[in-house]
């Protein structure tokens, strides 16, 4: 929702703030959300794997995002 909140703006960041385009990204991507679908609650009890859960999670947040950036590259483009 943030993420949305800030491109609302078509604000790209100033000058100098490299780190800004991957911020973005990060605000606007469901990676937590698709790891946290991982975990299957028939086979993954949450209460006793919590501490290994959300930092498997932690761990492939960051690339989760580029691999569905990936996946879904083509509807960016119109077909006209």
């Amino acid at each position: 929702f943030e993420g949305c909140w800030i491109e609302q703006y078509n604000f790209g960041g100033f000058p100098g703030s490299h780190d800004y385009p991957q911020f973005l990204r990060r605000m606007n991507s469901l990676g937590h959300c698709v790891g946290a679908s991982l975990w299957p609650k028939e086979q993954f009890d949450e209460r006793s794997l919590f501490l290994e859960i959300t930092s498997a999670i932690a761990q492939m947040e960051n690339w989760m995002v580029w691999v569905n950036d990936l996946m879904s590259f083509y509807k960016e483009f119109d077909d006209e």
